[in-house]
Parts: structure tokens; C-alpha cells; sequence
């Protein structure tokens, strides 16, 4: 079945299952230019847009502890997976960029909270030498929230931090965190910090 938001054709995506499950007629399409050739495939739409009591409980705590902080907004940051390949959409300064930027704009706001979900533990900015001191300060606030349950990738569902905030934060490439909080309903927006303009969402237009 597809796991992500796979919106360009990629010849590693391809499958040789005899019934591939996909989101939507675009992704099929996707997976067809990318060489799948699956007997069936099975238009089912995204297999992660339920949201259980549980997650939701635990979503609710999380925001709850942030404002008792004094926090009046929340931002949800979602990652992409960094490396420093020459095929790399994200490189590890890129990565670091990004995250120093919010961190920064929380010490400042005081009324600013901020929840981080990364894929993989190794991507948290405790990881990076060069953010230490600003994440150190961003804790400090007590308006910061990093999700971490997991040694190698966090195990914790998107939907579970998306929920925590008024706003997710995600890359216009890939994007399936963000997808998963919109299909909860939460406000999210993609940022295309390289001008990009592959994305079919750029097709979308702005205000």
C-alpha cells in the first residue's frame, strides 16, 4: 500500500505487488510513471485519517501543558528527512535552518508555543551541536514540545502532534505529515524554501 505522499514518479516507489492500495486516481497515475505494474490497484484514500480517543487525550494534554505556559498560538513542525547526497531535497544545513528559525522566534514570543515531530530521533535539534544552545533556551521556556517516543524513528502518528496546534509547519516536497493534520482538520501550510515548483500544489495558486 502507499505510505506517503508520493506526488512525482520516482523509479524506487515502483511495485511489483499484485494489488497495490493507493490514495487517490493522481497517486495510481503516479505509480504507473514510476513503473508499478500491479494487477489491481485499489483507489482507498489515505490510510491514516482516523483519529482515535486516545491520540486525541493525549494531543489535548500536550496543548493544555503549553498554554498553563502562557502560550496564546501553536506551531507544529514536521521535518523531512535530510542528507547531504546530491539527490538530497533537504541538506543538513537546510535542516538545521529551519528549525534555528522557529526555535529563535519562540525564545522572543512569549506567547508563541512550539511542538516539533521529527521522523527519525537523529533529526531532533537536540542532535545537532549548533542548535544546542537555542534549543536549550527554547526548553527553558517551557512553550516547547518535541516528540521523541522511539530510539530510531518516532513512533508517535502525525496526527498526534498536528493536533497539539492551531498551525502545522511542512515542506511543500513529500508533505504527508501535514496531509494527515488536514485531514484532522488542522490549518497547515508548505514551504518551498527552494522555489521548487514541481509541486502540482503550486498548480493550486495563492491569494
Amino acid at each position: 500500500y502507499q505510505r506517503s505522499n508520493q506526488f512525482l514518479p520516482n523509479p524506487i516507489v515502483g511495485s511489483c505487488h499484485d494489488v497495490l492500495f493507493v490514495v487517490s486516481a493522481y497517486h495510481q497515475g503516479v505509480f504507473q510513471k514510476s513503473g508499478s505494474a500491479p494487477a489491481y490497484f485499489v483507489q482507498g484514500g489515505y490510510p491514516n485519517d482516523d483519529v482515535c480517543d486516545p491520540i486525541r487525550a493525549r494531543s489535548a494534554q500536550v496543548r493544555h501543558q503549553l498554554q498553563t505556559a502562557g502560550v496564546q498560538y501553536i506551531l507544529c513542525l514536521f521535518d523531512e528527512n535530510w542528507s547531504d547526497s546530491r539527490y538530497a531535497s533537504t541538506t543538513r544545513r537546510d535542516h538545521m535552518q529551519f528549525f534555528e528559525f522557529f526555535l529563535n522566534w519562540l525564545v522572543e514570543d512569549p506567547t508563541l508555543g512550539v511542538v516539533i515531530k521529527t521522523q527519525f530521533s537523529r533529526n531532533t535539534p537536540y542532535h545537532f551541536p549548533e542548535l544546542q544552545s537555542v534549543a536549550q533556551a527554547a526548553q527553558q521556556t517551557g512553550r516547547l514540545y518535541i516528540y521523541g517516543e522511539g530510539h530510531y524513528s518516532i513512533r508517535n502518528r502525525a496526527v498526534e502532534a498536528a493536533l497539539t496546534a492551531d498551525l502545522v509547519v511542512n515542506h511543500i516536497y513529500g508533505a504527508t505529515a501535514a496531509l494527515e493534520g488536514a485531514l484532522a482538520g488542522i490549518r497547515s501550510i508548505l514551504l518551498d524554501l527552494h522555489n521548487y515548483g514541481f509541486s502540482p500544489i503550486t498548480e493550486w495558486g495563492g491569494p
